[in-house]
């Protein structure tokens, strides 16, 4: 069996990954190629969805022989694509490198956040607050509001991992392309994925049927594995969940004429404004765990602070009209640090 892998742009990236994983292997199966011909475009989200891909079939099926064709994409070897692929070429996902315009896919343990927030004496999303401080410089060049912005993006992404995904490992990777005046951020986790956190809260069991639904119920304002019937509110703490982190970047992307996409399951959501509407469009793919890119043009003149106050407020507004939402937003996800 020969998988070719697609020049990868979202689209055909999240097609490759359904293809792989619907494929059963056959009783004379005992090669797979993998061909690399076809890939061009190295995009950041496309990487990371077809290289975990391509592993997880590895892994189950360690009996078969597995080639690798055509590695000859000098951008992605340099980018870490066939490292994370599972390929011997190039540098070492575990060994975090970039520039002022990049980083190169770089998995993350889980277990290592917290070694090092007790080292500090830290809780692990002040950790994280620290680890999307550094990511955001990357991407951001001088621009302090922008730069501001992307570190709550990235921290309200990556807080969600620990607390809800029970993955062990975090994989990003982004860049900055000048000449377009683009902005690209991926985040991958390969945890129990979206439908599976939600259904540990009983009340949200009976809301979705599959994993689409599931996606949009996270996707809305207070909505929290951590919820129950009787907790309309969080508490005290700075960094208690409540449910809002997936809405507020999801929305602002959206308002600030950015893309967001979040793909687990054997579904994808694609959330976007056009012609002055935002709009939801949704894909098939399988993605073991949780996958989020975000686009977006860093030059336009933006007050970040205004348009996050405006989402949340919409937010905090839209979740009292339910009965399975928390009500407030944690001081995390209302930017206050």
């Amino acid at each position: 069996m020969v998988f070719h892998v697609p020049d990868l742009n979202y689209s055909a990236a999240m097609d490759f990954c359904q293809k792989v994983n619907s494929y059963v292997v056959r009783d004379n199966d005992t090669i797979i190629e993998i061909d690399f011909n076809r890939v061009g475009n190295c995009d950041p989200f496309p990487m990371l969805m077809v290289s975990t891909a391509i592993r997880n079939m590895r892994k189950k099926n360690r009996n078969l022989q597995f080639i690798a064709r055509n590695c000859n994409n000098r951008y992605a070897e340099y980018m870490k694509f066939y490292n994370a692929c599972g390929i011997n070429l190039g540098a070492d996902v575990e060994y975090s490198r970039g520039n002022a315009n990049y980083s190169c896919i770089t998995k993350l343990s889980i277990e290592d956040l917290y070694t090092e927030s007790h080292e500090n004496l830290d809780y692990i999303q002040e950790t994280i607050e620290k680890k999307s401080k550094e990511m955001s410089k990357v991407l951001c060049r001088e621009d302090k509001e922008f730069q501001n912005w992307m570190t709550f993006v990235i921290r309200e992404l990556l807080r969600n991992i620990p607390e809800h995904s029970q993955s062990r490992t975090i994989w990003y990777c982004a860049q900055y392309w000048p000449s377009y005046d683009l902005v690209e951020l991926a985040i991958l986790d390969e945890g129990v994925g979206i439908s599976k956190s939600l259904a540990d809260s009983y009340e949200f069991r009976k809301l979705y049927k599959n994993d689409y639904e599931a996606l949009q119920l996270a996707l809305e304002p207070g909505v929290s594995g951590t919820f129950s019937s009787t907790r309309r509110s969080i508490g005290t703490g700075d960094w208690q969940n409540s449910g809002y982190g997936l809405y507020m970047v999801s929305q602002m992307c959206a308002e600030l004429g950015a893309s967001f996409i979040i793909a687990s399951g054997d579904s994808a959501i694609r959330i976007a404004k056009e012609n002055g509407e935002i709009k939801q469009t949704k894909y098939d793919t399988h993605m073991d765990g949780t996958a989020i890119q975000i686009r977006i043009r860093p030059s336009k003149n933006v007050n970040y602070d205004q348009v996050r106050r405006d989402i949340l407020k919409r937010g905090e507004e839209l979740a009292r009209s339910k009965d399975y939402t928390i009500h407030s937003a944690s001081k995390s996800s209302r930017g206050l640090f």
